[in-house]
């Protein structure tokens, strides 16, 4: 009986040392994405800022908006917010690498007229303009 205890107690250290735990990004599709933006429209992110407060990594820019595909009318800039726990490497809400590229925005509008794209599916390449517009309703 000991020496079965043994093994179980080997085989249980083995598969915990073994396990690793790792969080990606749940696939949404194009189709599921459009319907839950509030603002959906090309534009570029500029002025790009990032802070930490060593709790919350923050960042913010601001989207020079070019077109509406949905959403309100307004051609106004809009300014991006996006933020994360400080030390959490995947999933991240990223966006300075999206700075200076021209693209579709999928975007939740928030009350104060900011808006957020909290998932890395949002930031939209202008070659799938015409997907994204026929899935506009």
């Amino acid at each position: 009986v000991e020496a079965s205890m043994k093994s179980w107690l080997f085989a249980l250290c083995l598969m915990l040392v073994c396990t690793e735990a790792t969080a990606e990004w749940r696939c949404i599709s194009l189709d599921e994405l459009v319907d839950q933006s509030d603002l959906i429209a090309v534009g570029t992110l500029v002025d790009v800022e990032e802070s930490s407060d060593g709790t919350t990594d923050t960042g913010k820019g601001r989207i020079k908006i070019e077109e509406i595909l949905k959403g309100p009318d307004k051609l106004i800039d809009r300014t991006l917010f996006w933020r994360n726990p400080t030390g959490l490497s995947c999933p991240r809400v990223e966006h300075k690498a999206n700075k200076g590229i021209k693209a579709i925005w999928l975007l939740e509008l928030k009350e104060d007229g900011s808006v957020e794209a909290n998932h890395p599916e949002r930031f939209v390449d202008l070659k799938q303009r015409d997907a994204v517009k026929g899935l506009v309703k």
